[in-house]
């Protein structure tokens, strides 16, 4: 075998071996949108909401929108309430 064709099998290798692990990351975090309504339906602006993850103890709040709209952004996984 040429010592190009082993240069380029090696460099293969190495490429296929970086990429591999590259393509195993986990995200560590989430984001929880949603709508906050009324018995009846109507969208409730402005409303306070907070989630709590039960196992670290963690706390995120937002505010809705004017629509009943919200957002909560880097909520780490877990058991939310």
């Amino acid at each position: 075998m040429k010592i190009q064709n082993v240069l380029a099998a090696a460099a293969l290798a190495s490429a296929l071996t970086f990429s591999a692990g590259l393509a195993k990351a986990q995200v560590l975090y989430g984001t929880l949108t949603g709508n906050i309504t009324d018995a009846s339906g109507a969208a409730v602006p402005n409303a306070k909401v907070e989630a709590v993850n039960t196992g670290t103890g963690q706390v995120k709040q937002t505010t809705a929108d004017d629509h009943g709209e919200y957002v909560l952004n880097d909520v780490q996984a877990g058991t939310i309430r």
